[in-house]
């Protein structure tokens, strides 16, 4: 997805730093979901449950988070990555 982002910055005759890009996104997408990544009002309302994992696409809500355990792990390490360009800027 990056890659894509980069690809329409230079399209629009963005001449930046790559490595800036990189921070912004990776630290955007940490905020962003890094604490909102639990569908928590869903505990409890099987409803809810079955209406939200339908809309994933998924057959079942424990599937529902797994998923959410993996989108977990990949912003962490997004936020961890941010913390590192931030570091060597």
């Amino acid at each position: 997805m990056f890659e894509g982002y980069l690809a329409g910055l230079r399209d629009a005759a963005w001449g930046g730093d790559e490595r800036a890009a990189r921070l912004g996104y990776t630290a955007a997408v940490a905020m962003r979901y890094g604490l909102n990544s639990t569908p928590l009002w869903l505990v409890g309302d099987e409803p809810g449950q079955e209406r939200f994992t339908r809309s994933l696409g998924y057959a079942s809500f424990d599937q529902v988070l797994v998923w959410v355990a993996e989108l977990r792990v990949f912003v962490l390490d997004l936020a961890d990555e941010a913390c590192r360009l931030a570091e060597t800027r």
